[in-house]
This record gives C-alpha cells, sequence and structure tokens, in this order.
C-alpha cells in the first residue's frame, strides 16, 4: 500500500510529529535555562538531560506489559494529555528543581506514547518492506519537523524570551490528542485478557526482546552506542561557549542542520529500502557517527560545527532506521508493546549513564576532549559490529513478524 494513501498511518505520524515539533521548543529552553540559571555548569546541564532519561531507563521495563493490556490507542491519549499538563508547568519553574521533577514526570508518561505507537505502526502498515519505508518516511517526517522547530524556537526565544516556549510544546500536546481521538484502529495484543499475571507477562516481554540471536545482538549494539551518544549530548551545548567561543542561544541551528540531512537520509530509506544490507548500514552508520562526532570536538569554529552535524545526520539515519525496523520485525506481535518498552528503557538507561558521567568528566578532563572520546567510542561499536555472528546473514525477503 502507498504510504502516502494509508489514512491510518499519516494519523499516527502526523499526532507523533506535531508534538515532536513542540519538543523542539522545550529541548531547547530546557537547556538555555539552566544554563543561563547555572551559569554555565556541566553538573547542572547533565542533570536536566539525566531528569529527561530517567523515566524510560528507570520505569520503561514495567511498563509495557501495561501497554499491551491497554487499548494503545488509550496510552498515547493518556500521554499527550498528561504532557499538556506537565509541560506547561515548566513556564512558572521556580527553580532548577522544580525544571528537574517536571522533566522526569513529563518523559514518564511519554513512554506510554512511545511504546504504543512502536507497536501500532506494525499492524497499520505490515511489517515487510513497508515497515522500511514507513519507519524511514517517519523519520524524514520527525527531522524535518526537527529543522522547522529548532530554526523556529531559536527565533521565537530571541523574540518572546525562554519560558514561553513552554506553552508552545503544551499547545501541540492538544493537536496531538485531537489526531489519536480520531485514529480509528483500536489495537490490543491478542491473548491479554485476562492474562496470564504481569509478572509473567513482564518475564514474556524480556524474553522476546533477548531470546532471539539477532534481537539480542540488535539491543546490545544499540544499548553500547547510546553510552557515547548520551555524553555527547549533555556536552553539545557547551560546546558553543568553550570551543565554538558563540552564545549558548546558537544551539538549536545545529539539531536544525542535521535535522536536514536526516530527511535527506529517510527519503532515501523510503525510496530504497533494501539496497544496501542491513548489517553493513547499521555499523557504516555507527562508525561515521563516531567520527564526526570526534571531530566536532577539535573543529576551531561553529561553521565548521554545521558542516559536521549535516554530515552527522545522515550517519545517525543510516543505522537508526535499519536497527529499529530489524528489531521490530525479529518480535512477536502479542508481546511488541513489551518489546519495544524494553528497547526504549535499555537505550535511555545507557543515555542516563552516560549523562551522568559526562559532567564529572567534562570538569575533569575538559568539555572538548570528553566529546572526541565519546566519538572514538561510537566508532568501535560500529565497527565490533562486524564481529557479530548473529546478524552476519542478510536474507533477501523480510520474513513476518505475527500478530497486530
Amino acid at each position: 500500500m502507498d504510504l502516502f494513501r494509508n489514512r491510518n498511518f499519516l494519523l499516527l505520524t502526523l499526532s507523533r510529529n506535531i508534538s515532536r515539533f513542540g519538543d523542539r521548543f522545550t529541548l531547547a529552553a530546557l537547556l538555555i535555562l539552566v544554563v543561563e540559571m547555572s551559569h554555565g555548569s556541566p553538573v547542572d546541564v547533565a542533570l536536566i538531560s539525566a531528569a529527561s532519561l530517567a523515566p524510560s531507563a528507570l520505569l520503561g521495563w514495567f511498563i509495557g506489559p501495561l501497554v499491551d493490556r491497554l487499548e494503545r490507542r488509550t496510552s498515547m491519549l493518556f500521554a499527550d494529555w498528561a504532557r499538556f499538563l506537565t509541560v506547561g508547568l515548566m513556564f512558572w519553574a521556580p527553580n532548577l528543581l522544580t525544571l528537574i521533577v517536571l522533566a522526569f514526570l513529563t518523559n514518564a508518561v511519554w513512554e506510554f506514547y512511545r511504546a504504543a505507537y512502536q507497536a501500532v505502526v506494525p499492524v497499520v502498515v505490515g511489517t515487510g518492506q513497508e515497515l522500511t519505508r514507513a519507519n524511514g518516511l517517519d523519520q524524514s517526517l520527525a527531522n524535518g519537523i526537527d529543522v522547522v522547530g529548532y530554526l523556529l524556537v531559536g527565533l521565537f526565544i530571541l523574540v518572546a524570551g525562554v519560558r514561553p516556549a513552554f506553552l508552545i510544546d503544551a499547545a501541540t500536546f492538544l493537536a496531538s490528542a485531537l489526531l489519536i481521538s480520531v485514529f480509528p484502529v483500536r489495537v490490543k495484543a491478542p491473548g491479554q485478557a485476562p492474562g496470564p499475571g504481569y509478572l509473567t507477562e513482564l518475564k514474556e516481554g524480556m524474553r522476546a526482546a533477548i531470546g532471539q540471536p539477532v534481537s539480542r545482538t540488535l539491543l546490545v549494539q544499540i544499548a553500547t552506542a547510546c553510552l557515547p551518544i548520551g555524553a555527547f549530548n549533555a556536552l553539545l551545548i557547551l560546546l558553543l561557549p568553550d570551543v565554538f567561543h558563540v552564545s549558548a542561544t546558537l544551539y538549536p541551528y545545529l539539531p536544525a542542520v542535521q535535522g536536514v540531512s536526516m530527511v535527506l537520509g529517510g527519503m532515501l530509506m523510503t525510496r530504497y529500502p533494501n539496497r544496501v544490507g542491513r548489517r553493513h548500514l547499521i555499523n557504516i552508520g555507527l562508525a561515521g557517527s563516531g567520527l564526526m562526532t570526534g571531530l566536532l570536538g577539535v573543529v576551531p569554529s561553529f561553521g565548521a560545527a554545521l558542516g559536521l552535524y549535516f554530515m552527522l545526520g545522515f550517519c545517525n539515519i543510516a543505522f537508526l532506521v535499519p536497527l529499529l525496523t530489524w528489531y521490530q520485525q525479529s518480535v512477536d506481535g502479542a508481546v511488541r508493546g513489551r518489546a519495544m518498552a524494553i528497547y526504549a528503557a535499555l537505550t535511555s538507561l545507557s543515555l542516563l549513564v552516560s549523562t551522568l558521567l559526562a559532567g564529572p568528566l567534562a570538569l575533569a578532563i575538559g568539555v572538548a576532549p570528553a566529546v572526541v572520546l565519546s566519538g572514538a567510542l561510537f566508532a568501535a561499536v560500529g565497527l565490533a559490529g562486524y564481529l557479530a555472528r548473529s546478524t552476519r546473514s542478510q536474507p533477501e525477503a523480510l520474513a513476518e513478524a505475527s500478530g497486530p
């Protein structure tokens, strides 16, 4: 089926991306506000990043069975309404501690949306090549939103200030909830009522995620890659004043430039989903991302950093789309909500650990050397991926996952 004629897929991805547009406002505003409050402290910047990651890392393991028990549209609606409240309250947050608590709560309810969304997409588009195309198109749209969102938030903050950006994000959750409310496909994983019990379902999800050699390898690879990603993301905004010698308010333009290349890369994934073996795309993408990340720690100017960030987008999309698609296809539909929650929880745990370590590491060796070290680890993960036996063979025809 042509994805552009698939009304249900368009409703889903529009819901996801309209709230993602608002999220760019909150992400940029949070980092800039914390830099202003803490006078550029690496530890405080790492703490606000950690608060956003902690819910998935600590709670995501247990959310999966709930998502599989609930009708998945209900999970997404709950997340949208709850985030409308918590993000709106950030406008009045008087101090860093309040921002940390609200960031934690916002991302805790986001886990319900993410697991439900990723579990329902294969139902709407199928689990063959269309799933690769859908993930590629979704990444293109998402990163197109990133470009527009980060460019606009940069201008918005210059004109209106930092705090009003939170109100823009809150409004997008209302729009997302409206789209989900008219989404006609009600999906609940089969066999969940009355169900074997919460703990049994949790164990079934763990077995689905790590029981197959391919899914286990993919989880290890993405979790390891998230270690340098977390450290780099926590320190990126500090590169602007420390290395590039520009204002931290220019931060949104780096991810905006990256978004342009990720849109282009996602379009290529959509048009040519299987021209290159998934294993090669994943490993080359990871190694290339490491090279671009490491160079960002040594380039002399903000202009050079923009160029590297553009290339980083292509490298990111090269491993993100095939890795996620392969993992979705490797698990059964009846437990896919749990498996996707575990995927998110494991990656967030890795991001959380490295984010918390990034602040002390930057204080000990400097921001730029810490970024270079992150890039070296990132590249090593990609090169090590060629040693994994379970992903060495690339089937000509993709296996169909069962169930919704």
